[in-house]
């Protein structure tokens, strides 16, 4: 490689030119990214959920008038909702449009309307019989609320905010008040956006960060200059990938430019690391050729057990996470050869040998005081270290049952965003927009039976109690009003409701809660949660009332665009953890098969249980939910610190064959982490550095992400360069294990 360098070089130029053009065709996706996969059953009852009723994932638009809509001038308020319908209908992607001026509406608040009322007491009576009419209006009758029902299919993601921000204006305009939005889309799409803009920052943090830690580890502009080079050329290859795949920027291939800069800067860092330490004594090229039998064969493997660890992502059910583990994979084996071609044709060209070189005046800096103060204290006081390590795993271990699991994209998830702000307008003042359905399949007499509908206003009354619920919006208390005035003979709700389902029309209110056609019958929860707990309490709490106050029982279940994200949220968490645990398989198998020794494989797991532990540790004892985003951070780093562990591990193998078996072991590990530990900070620190920048993200669980993967990191760093030291130093079976196995890995021809 060193004597075709030039042509080497050449290639790479032109080759990264040509995948300039389809690198650049790559843009963000416009449809956003939501995890529009889920099992089967989950998805199957879903679709029938919508065939028979209207999609439930609405978005609710409000906007707070000055005064009650009873005191404007008559028609005033009418005429203002009819050009906000028909201008938000006449919007590409928006089917329907809910108002208080809709037809279905007021002929139910005109037939509900009595002579002894004036208008502001037919509207609130209304409110509380007509179903859907809770949003439409407030209980003090100056905020309005409007319905947008959108095509789910072109109208997602990205798309959908840019929509929705021309309907606020709509709104906005014809009432010259500032209009709010709510819903289930609204918190997804934001969810999207919040995680994407995350992932890119991720990326362009480690890039920053890689370039100032080459600056004060180097002490030149050089050696962030070649960072610079090696990660722009690594970005290109991985957009041109991209490409070739026909795969956009989402959140989980926007999260791959963040982990190939880290590894990008991670080969760097390692190459000139090692190039400045021969280039003082050595030519160029001999200093380079030593550069490589050190650095090349630990840096292959930490691509290949990178690469195979993201590649796990295979078995996600997620399409796009499918993606970006095919593409991480590609990419950082793209970058390593990548940057190792740029590093050895620039190296011997930017940093001349002998006493011209910065790096061989060996200043000292607070890294080296690091090293020799702080993580040499394994070596210094190793029996100390191992009771430390031991009581530090166990106090991680002891808070992993106290996981809490996130099964419901809630609305704390994004606290202190203008989305977050905007939900708590709207639910103070309209009933919550946050809703599920509770559906009841029944046979075809079951609905002519008075018992029935008297068993359904308890039901609603008793559920209507439950701690999180804001209103139940169904035709039960329109029935039973009806039934006041239509049946004087008696109460007779079931004949009421035979009248209204032989009156049905096509646009009929009642089809939003009754499918004749399916003898079912639905209700709409309002609900306000606090946490995803809480939505989970609410549910079972609603499935115990519903088998206990029918007689005889009905078959209930709840349904809805809620239900179904949190089919897919568990889906894809368990698909997750199944990629965590095939990751550490292979990347297991790999080390065995590197260091040509079981016991040496099983031994590079020692240091990485420590960031696994305080991953699902930290999680529990700080109460971070695990989430599609936070197991994500456990694949991160297990992927990522191994490659401490793999630097280590081959330095130490190549001084125990350097010395032919005549030091001891504990010299070995000595020079192994005297070697390693300058190159292993500097590449913990860009880790960390870009990790830090997502803890100040306002949207909650990317906040946790930055806290988890920069512990991840730097317990890493400590188990690897103290822990592990330490350990085998203390306990001597261990070390004459060790000893013994990397003597018979060295190869017969022993290594420099």
């Amino acid at each position: 490689m060193i004597r075709y360098r030039t042509h080497h070089m050449i290639l790479l130029a032109l080759l990264t030119l040509v995948w300039i053009f389809p690198a650049s065709r790559i843009h963000i996706d416009s449809t956003g990214v939501s995890f529009e996969s889920a099992p089967l059953n989950a998805l199957q009852q879903y679709q029938r959920f919508v065939q028979a009723f209207k999609p439930d994932d609405a978005t609710l638009l409000a906007v707070s008038l000055d005064r009650p809509v009873s005191d404007f001038e008559p028609g005033t308020i009418e005429h203002r909702i009819s050009r906000v319908r028909q201008t938000l209908l006449s919007l590409d992607g928006v089917r329907d449009v809910t108002t208080l001026g809709s037809s279905g509406i007021q002929e139910l608040i005109k037939l509900l309307n009595r002579s002894s009322m004036n208008p502001a007491q037919t509207l609130l009576h209304a409110r509380e019989l007509i179903p859907g009419m809770s949003t439409l209006i407030s209980k003090d009758l100056s905020t309005l609320g409007f319905i947008i029902h959108q095509n789910q299919n072109t109208l997602t993601g990205f798309e959908f905010e840019h929509r929705l921000s021309q309907m606020k204006q709509v709104v906005s305009n014809v009432f010259q008040r500032p209009c709010q939005a709510a819903g289930l889309p609204v918190l997804r799409a934001a969810f999207e956006r919040y995680n994407l803009h995350s992932a890119l920052t991720f990326g362009l943090l480690g890039l920053g960060f890689g370039m100032l830690t080459a600056f004060y580890i180097f002490k030149t502009f050089k050696a962030g200059l070649l960072v610079l080079i090696s990660s722009i050329i690594s970005l290109v290859w991985t957009l041109a990938v991209m490409a070739l795949f026909g795969a956009d920027i989402n959140l989980a291939t926007g999260m791959s430019f963040g982990f190939i800069l880290v590894a990008t800067t991670t080969t760097s860092f390692h190459l000139t690391s090692k190039y400045l330490h021969h280039a003082g004594p050595s030519p160029p090229l001999t200093a380079m050729r030593h550069t490589l039998e050190d650095v090349l064969q630990p840096g292959l493997m930490c691509a290949l057990t990178t690469a195979a660890g993201f590649l796990c992502l295979a078995v996600s059910p997620v399409p796009m996470v499918r993606q970006a583990g095919l593409i991480i994979c590609l990419g950082v084996c793209l970058s390593f050869f990548s940057t190792l071609v740029i590093q050895i044709f620039f190296l011997p060209l930017l940093f001349s040998s002998g006493r011209g070189n910065p790096i061989c005046a060996k200043r000292r800096d607070g890294l080296d005081l690091m090293v020799e103060k702080v993580f040499s204290f394994g070596f210094k006081f190793p029996l100390l270290s191992c009771i430390m390590a031991f009581v530090f795993l166990t106090g991680l271990i002891w808070g992993i049952p106290g996981i809490m699991s996130v099964k419901h994209l809630s609305s704390p998830m994004i606290k202190n965003t203008p989305e977050a702000r905007d939900l708590e307008i709207v639910t103070r003042r309209l009933t919550g927009a946050y809703t599920f359905s509770l559906v009841l399949a029944l046979d075809e007499t079951r609905v002519n039976q008075r018992q029935f509908w008297y068993d359904m206003y308890r039901f609603e009354k008793q559920l209507a109690s439950v701690n999180g619920i804001e209103h139940i919006d169904s035709l039960t208390p329109l029935v039973f009003q009806l039934a006041k005035t239509m049946t004087p003979a008696g109460m007779m709700p079931e004949l009421v409701f035979q009248n209204m389902i032989s009156r049905i029309s096509k646009d009929a209110l009642y089809l939003t809660y009754y499918a004749p056609q399916l003898s079912t019958y639905r209700m709409v929860v309002h609900i306000n949660p606090e946490s995803s707990d809480q939505i989970e309490q609410i549910l079972t709490r609603t499935m115990q009332l519903a088998s206990q106050s029918f007689d005889p029982p009905v078959s209930a279940f709840p349904a809805g665009r809620l239900l179904l994200l949190k089919s897919q949220t568990r889906d894809l968490v368990s698909s997750q953890l199944k990629s965590l645990f095939l990751a550490c398989f292979a990347i297991t198998l790999l080390m065995i098969l590197n260091l040509r020794s079981m016991w040496l494989g099983l031994l590079s797991l020692i240091p990485n249980l420590f960031p696994l532990a305080a991953i699902f540790g930290i999680m529990g004892w700080f109460n971070i939910p695990l989430d599609p985003l936070t197991i994500f951070a456990a694949v991160i780093s297990f992927g990522l610190s191994v490659d401490d562990s793999i630097h280590f591990l081959f330095r130490l193998r190549r001084e125990i064959a350097r010395s032919a078996g005549n030091e001891s072991l504990d010299y070995c590990i000595f020079q192994a982490y005297r070697h390693t530990s300058r190159a292993l900070i500097s590449t913990t620190a860009v880790l960390f550095g870009a990790a830090c920048g997502l803890m100040f993200s306002t949207f909650q669980h990317v906040s946790a992400l930055g806290i988890l993967i920069a512990s991840a990191s730097l317990v890493a760093l400590v188990s690897d360069l103290v822990f592990l030291p330490a350990i085998v130093l203390t306990v001597r079976p261990l070390s004459g294990l060790l000893h013994k196995h990397l003597l018979l890995s060295i190869p017969e021809t022993n290594e420099p």
